[in-house]
């Protein structure tokens, strides 16, 4: 019996691993861009102090690159970054004193709730950036285009929900990189309560 359910459980890791790879596939690809946006608004940035403070002129569009291209993306990107690693800022008060299996079950309530909402997002932003491209919207005096900028969001959100899918999925098959996350904390918490 324990063969069975070591080999399941192999097969379901599996699985996992198989979703999660399609879905991690592009990351270093997303985690690139936004390190390159966060780069190009320090360089930028600088740049622009010291242009200014040298030579009482600063680097034209700063403004509008850093605000309208550089960090929707670094921002966005880096809500993607975020999740698939697990660096969300967990307030686990009430959490980590339910059961299991009301663990279990807010994870999944929680993982339907977030599908939803970036699902949702990600279509209004969609609509968004299609009007914008639709326009060819521009910002500032000079008109910087700004329009390709708009489909970073419904992407990322779309890679949200992707990834919020994965968890679900993960959760229902009762295997969850979470509950693993947090086992070598369990074990350890076990140990100074029993000494």
């Amino acid at each position: 019996m324990s063969v069975d359910f070591q080999s399941g459980a192999a097969s379901a890791v599996g699985r996992r691993s198989a979703v999660r790879s399609l879905l991690d596939g592009g990351y270093f690809v997303i985690r690139v861009v936004g390190v390159v946006a966060l780069f190009a608004i320090l360089v930028q940035t600088l740049a622009h102090v010291v242009a200014r403070y040298f030579f009482n002129s600063g680097v034209p569009n700063t403004l509008e690159l850093v605000s309208a291209w550089y960090m929707p993306i670094a921002i966005f990107l880096g809500f993607v970054v975020a999740k698939v690693e697990r660096e969300h800022i967990e307030a686990r008060l009430i959490f980590d004193k339910l059961s299991p299996k009301n663990q279990r079950a807010l994870r999944l309530f929680i993982s339907v709730v977030a599908i939803v909402i970036t699902a949702l997002f990600a279509w209004l932003t969609l609509q968004m950036a299609l009007k914008g491209f639709s326009i060819k919207e521009t910002v500032g005096y000079a008109g910087l285009i700004v329009w390709p900028v708009y489909f970073v969001l419904p992407f990322s959100f779309a890679i949200m929900s992707l990834l919020y899918v994965a968890d679900l999925v993960d959760d229902v098959r009762g295997r969850s990189e979470r509950t693993e996350a947090l086992e070598p904390h369990i074990a350890v918490d076990e140990k100074e309560v029993s000494a």
